[in-house]
């Protein structure tokens, strides 16, 4: 299969998860997978020098629900979920604790997201 009919496959599978994971709250396909197909996409875009239009690798997330109402965070929210190693799983708990890691935790402990990941991630490293 040719690079463009590739990257092409990938975008429109990869929109149509997306679409499902945070517009339908249906996914269908795991974290992982999702991620593999991304990753794939991500070094395809960048041997050829190129990307599509409507790749998803040009936002992120999908369209607001209007059920969920608006918030703001305290603190930018960092992410465990890429890290694929010991040494990029410590590189963003730094970025955490370098942000006032005090504050993330206790803003953690209220929310059921990645910060309580990072916070329980910073103790495991600190211990």
């Amino acid at each position: 299969m040719k690079p463009y009919d590739r990257m092409k496959e990938l975008v429109e599978l990869l929109n149509k998860y997306a679409a499902l994971y945070y517009e339908e709250d249906a996914p269908t396909v795991s974290d992982a997978e999702y991620d593999a197909l991304y990753d794939e996409l991500r070094a395809l875009e960048e041997s050829e020098g190129y990307s599509l239009k409507n790749s998803p690798t040009h936002r992120v997330g999908g369209a607001p629900q209007k059920k969920f109402a608006s918030s703001r965070h305290l603190l930018r929210l960092y992410s465990l979920d890429k890290c694929k190693t010991e040494e990029e799983k410590l590189a963003e708990v730094q970025k955490l604790s370098a942000s006032g890691f005090a504050q993330a935790k206790a803003e953690a402990e209220t929310t059921s997201g990645r910060l309580k990941q990072c916070a329980n991630a910073w103790g495991d490293l600190a211990e």
